[in-house]
């Protein structure tokens, strides 16, 4: 009802839109505008060697170690126990793997377990809840982002987040993360959504770390250029004057 009296519908994603047509009818996709989320940029920041080092220590994470983070909520949907197995097939062949899970759920108990059972529980750090004024450090401290969506990813704040403060991100090519990570490197898209594809992947991208630094610089540029709130505050502006 509310859709049908609107003038516009503000999405944030193509995949969104497509929602939209496929729920509601091709006709009320009409009304759909396309203006993706943006990114506070200053208070996720690029962080320099030294700066990440000190994030680094802060938070208690191993001196040495590749650091991947993920920040999701603890649900079936969020293919954290995808991401787990993946770690730990991946880690077999990378000593220096180290994995961080920030975040609250109904899954925690069984995904702890799970790491356990695969023999990683050391190398696995289930960090709970992340205060607000915490997260922008925990992306800087990392060295790897992945999103192990399984489905309906409607638009990921976390891929940008992350990726403004340097943090290069993987992720399964679930709803609106293949526009996020296929604008800026396709080689970063988990195709098979999978415990193995998700394995395979980091050991192409985490197991590179010459990659991760020459990705860190383009991964601030490309959110800078796309996603910053000037840009999506004017698409706001100009939508409301046209209409």
């Amino acid at each position: 009802y509310n859709l049908k009296r609107c003038d516009a519908i503000v999405s944030l994603s193509r995949f969104s839109i497509n929602q939209i047509s496929e729920i509601h009818g091709a006709r009320m996709a009409e009304k759909a505008v396309l203006i993706p989320g943006g990114i506070d940029t200053d208070r996720f920041s690029y962080a320099d060697a030294a700066a990440r080092a000190a994030f680094r220590k802060k938070l208690g994470l191993p001196d040495g170690s590749t650091v991947v983070l993920t920040v999701r909520r603890l649900a079936k949907r969020m293919g954290l126990d995808m991401l787990i197995e993946g770690f730990a097939a991946s880690a077999r062949n990378n000593k220096r793997l180290f994995l961080v899970i920030g975040g609250t759920g109904s899954e925690r108990e069984s995904l702890e377990a799970l790491s356990v059972k695969l023999g990683v529980s050391d190398r696995v750090s289930f960090r709970g809840f992340i205060p607000a004024d915490q997260l922008a450090g925990y992306y800087q401290a990392a060295d790897l982002f992945v999103l192990p969506t399984r489905a309906l990813e409607g638009f990921g704040l976390v891929t940008l987040e992350a990726m403004s403060s340097g943090t290069p991100v993987i992720g399964t090519a679930a709803g609106a993360t293949t526009e996020l990570l296929g604008g800026f490197d396709e080689g970063l898209l988990v195709r098979d959504i999978s415990a193995k594809g998700i394995a395979e992947k980091l050991e192409k991208v985490a197991g590179v770390p010459d990659r991760l630094e020459r990705l860190r610089p383009l991964c601030r540029d490309y959110v800078l250029k796309n996603y910053s709130w000037d840009s999506t505050v004017e698409s706001l502006e100009r939508l409301y004057e046209d209409s």
